[in-house]
């Protein structure tokens, strides 16, 4: 403790001893320098039989929010940094002596399938490829995604995005080719939620829906639960451009196919000037946390919030889609 007023607890069989400790810059100096050489050389310590100190893993969200955490796991080739590698596919590496990405060995261990993903993520970020993205002309070939284009040029697309929390459905936007943005938002009742959402869905039943992910499926979570009817054709001009992603590109600086992610790497070559750091309410947890307190307080302020930052995925969404075909 730096603090020559503080005391330190220590606990020893049952025993408590409270000291004050003075440490010099002299004394902590040593000890900053060995802790960057180990988070600097962890794997060369492993691959030599040594205990590593220093091990980030990237199963949680809330390490991905920490730049430098990333790039320490960058450097060092960390596996759990990369789309879809959890704990059990870095266990088996560990297990085989495997601890960067960058041993050859490593794409050995991935399925066929996440060979050809993983593969193209290290080959646009390695340091000799000469372009920024990796598209697989295959992508032109998928019919959902051609039908995709089609609506775009027609100007029959909105790209969509729900927040919610376990219990409600509190906002839907659609953001379309004319950077035009349209809302519902119902804080108090699922059931007339999905009412007006259903009721945009049919009346706009030419269009195509672009959404990230997990919309559709809280969409047919909520219409279950509140026991709705929809036809079996209502969900056919949903697509997602998360399948589009990670199926057929890759960028510089992306290591998994997160939303924040991509749009971060869009910002780094500037296709992107708009971030979510710009606004108050800079993610789903941010939303939630922010929605709880509109339902205290009333404050249309947290309401504005929320819908800024709902557009801005939306619209990241549409610069993202725009990009695979420019």
């Amino acid at each position: 403790n730096l603090n020559p007023d503080a005391f330190v607890l220590m606990k020893q069989e049952n025993k408590v001893h409270i000291e004050t400790e003075v440490y010099t810059d002299e004394f902590i100096q040593p000890i900053v320098a060995e802790t960057d050489d180990i988070k600097t050389n962890f794997v060369k310590y492993k691959l030599q039989g040594l205990q590593p100190r220093y091990f980030p893993q990237f199963f949680h969200s809330g390490v991905l929010s920490d730049s430098y955490k990333i790039q320490d796991g960058i450097d060092c080739g960390e596996i759990s940094l990369l789309y879809n590698c959890g704990k059990s596919l870095r266990d088996k590496c560990h297990q085989k002596h495997i601890y960067s990405f960058r041993d050859e060995r490593f794409l050995d261990q991935l399925t066929s399938r996440m060979k050809a993903i993983v593969q193209r993520i290290l080959t646009v970020n390695s340091k000799n490829f000469p372009d920024w993205k990796i598209i697989d002309k295959e992508l032109y070939q998928n019919q959902d995604f051609i039908q995709c284009q089609r609506a775009h040029e027609q100007n029959k697309i909105y790209y969509i995005d729900l927040e919610f929390t376990n219990k409600k459905m509190y906002l839907c936007g659609f953001y379309d080719n004319h950077n035009q943005f349209e809302y519902i938002w119902e804080p108090y009742c699922n059931k007339t939620f999905m009412f007006k959402l259903i009721s945009f869905i049919q009346n706009h039943s030419d269009c195509i829906f672009i959404y990230y992910s997990a919309e559709v499926k809280k969409i047919k979570e909520y219409i279950r639960k509140l026991n709705l009817v929809v036809e079996d054709t209502f969900f056919d001009n949903f697509k997602d451009l998360y399948v589009f992603l990670y199926k057929y590109t890759a960028f510089l600086d992306c290591y998994d196919y997160k939303l924040k992610t991509i749009t971060k790497g869009f910002q780094k070559k500037g296709k992107l000037t708009t971030a979510y750091e710009d606004g108050e309410c800079q993610s789903g947890t941010d939303s939630i946390e922010i929605f709880e307190n509109y339902l205290l307080f009333k404050n249309t302020d947290d309401q504005n919030k929320i819908i800024d930052y709902n557009k801005l995925d939306c619209f990241h969404q549409k610069i993202i889609f725009e990009e695979l075909f420019s």
